[in-house]
């Protein structure tokens, strides 16, 4: 087995390919004068593959980038290409709007007429219902269950995290609130508790993605309001490269997904060993094995 470096991941593509005692290789990226963009790998494969690369900014040039090096892998010889994704792109634009078009469904088209075989993501549920390959969403309940936060309430900051956790969250018994934004004719957006208690309590923030960090800003001001102990936020993606805890906000816990500069008040966790484990529910004996 061997796992390819992404432009971006060099890091945890470290840690997977450690943890899985495979081969790491690193794909030759080449610019043209145009812009155009050549890749090429240094090996033959004949085995599986897992490409490790998180599409951030700049997003579309990462998806050449990525769909570039699955199909070298593939003219090499690999026998299963596994794509660990952390971060897809487009995942925002998921709800149908008139005039609009729907970047998650665009996005996993290409990725379906991709030589990928099976692609690992994290917190990326709604591409369940585009991609026809393999798909293994690892939810942000799951990555948040290695900080240990059972003496928590789980707080979803929006309807969107409601969607996502809120069926998982009941399945593990953990205690909760949902908070809902609602919009008034001035412009103004506030949140509000519409489900759980949160007087004297732990309280955790729990989303996909930070950009702005406005929704978990909001979030943490009404929780105070109404009588949190302390208020910490677990974040899968770190998008937004300003966004800093502020006095409300206690600690916030993000992942690799994006690489990240360290700072205070923010711990970052590796998700190598997720991605690894779940990769292992993909692979299968290569033509030279058999």
């Amino acid at each position: 087995m061997f796992v390819i470096a992404g432009q971006h991941d060099d890091v945890l593509s470290v840690e997977i390919a450690s943890i899985l005692s495979s081969k790491l290789l690193y794909a030759n990226v080449q610019k043209f004068a145009d812009g155009e963009i050549s890749v090429s790998l240094e090996a033959n494969l004949y085995t599986t593959v897992i490409i490790c690369f998180s599409i951030i900014k700049p997003v579309n040039e990462c998806l050449i980038i990525l769909l570039l090096i699955a199909n070298a892998a593939k003219r090499m010889g690999a026998t299963n290409i596994i794509a660990a994704i952390p971060y897809l792109p487009y995942c925002r634009q998921n709800k149908p709007q008139d005039n609009h078009a729907l970047g998650i469904e665009v996005i996993s088209q290409i990725l379906n007429s991709s030589c990928i075989d099976s692609i690992i993501s994290l917190d990326m549920p709604d591409f369940y219902k585009y991609l026809n390959k393999k798909f293994i969403n690892i939810s942000a309940i799951k990555l948040a269950k290695l900080a240990n936060f059972h003496e928590y309430v789980i707080v979803m900051p929006d309807d969107g995290a409601s969607q996502r956790y809120i069926d998982e969250i009941l399945q593990l018994g953990y205690d909760f609130a949902c908070l809902q934004k609602k919009r008034y004719n001035n412009g103004i957006c506030k949140s509000i508790l519409i489900r759980g208690k949160v007087n004297d309590k732990k309280c955790l923030i729990i989303d996909d993605i930070v950009d702005s960090g406005n929704t978990i800003k909001e979030a943490a001001k009404l929780l105070l309001s109404k009588g949190a102990k302390s208020i910490e936020c677990f974040v899968t993606h770190a998008i937004a490269s300003k966004f800093i805890p502020n006095i409300h906000i206690q600690k916030i816990i993000t992942t690799n997904s994006i690489p990240f500069k360290i700072r205070d008040g923010v711990e970052v966790i590796s998700v190598a060993k997720q991605i690894a484990d779940a990769s292992t529910l993909f692979t299968r004996p290569s033509k030279m094995a058999i």
